[in-house]
């Protein structure tokens, strides 16, 4: 449950309301200091924004990368 309140923050700002297991969720992620709670609008503070930020596809082979060619 811990996964998806967090990505509900980062995607909406925010969860289901409505939902207990999602607000017992989101207050357990806040005393630990993984979201920021808000009247508005809840945040991921940077350091947990950064951990989910997806990866760069990696860079295209250069001809200084490849291997040799065969013979």
């Amino acid at each position: 449950m811990e996964a998806e309140v967090l990505l509900r923050v980062w995607v909406d700002g925010g969860i289901d309301t409505t939902d207990a297991a999602q607000r017992q969720a989101l207050e357990g992620l806040a005393a630990a200091d993984m979201v920021i709670r808000s009247e508005l609008v809840d945040v991921l503070p940077d350091n947990v924004a950064y951990s989910l930020r997806m990866l760069a596809e990696p860079s295209p082979a250069t001809a200084t990368d490849s291997a040799p060619p065969r013979s």
